[in-house]
């Protein structure tokens, strides 16, 4: 008998295992592949903050984490009433606790 003739319970244990590793390694692959790059948010370090209720639609922008719906959110808002403090962004759509606490720094009214 030689070692390397395997039961058909072998067999099947050793291609299960084969298989789930195959699987995990094709997922790690196309997950290189399909991965989206992330992009570092444009912020003018010469500036200490960004005026809430001055800033423009561009400027809004250049703060971490928000984007161009967020903005224009932002600057909705602001329309219908100046913006007094940061826990007022709360109001906006988009701005919850987690996010008011990373944009905070960049801020000032």
């Amino acid at each position: 008998m030689s070692i390397f003739i395997l039961s058909p319970k072998e067999r099947r244990a050793l291609l299960l295992i084969l298989g789930i590793i195959s699987i995990g390694l094709a997922f790690k692959f196309v997950g290189k592949i399909l991965s989206v790059p992330q992009i570092e948010p444009k912020f003018y370090p010469e500036k200490t903050c960004i005026d809430i209720n001055q800033a423009s639609f561009e400027e809004l922008q250049t703060i971490p984490h928000i984007g161009p719906k967020i903005a224009s959110r932002i600057m909705s808002y602001r329309n219908s009433k100046k913006i007094e403090s940061c826990q007022e962004l709360l109001n906006i759509k988009g701005i919850g606790e987690k996010k008011l606490e990373i944009i905070r720094k960049y801020l000032c009214f």
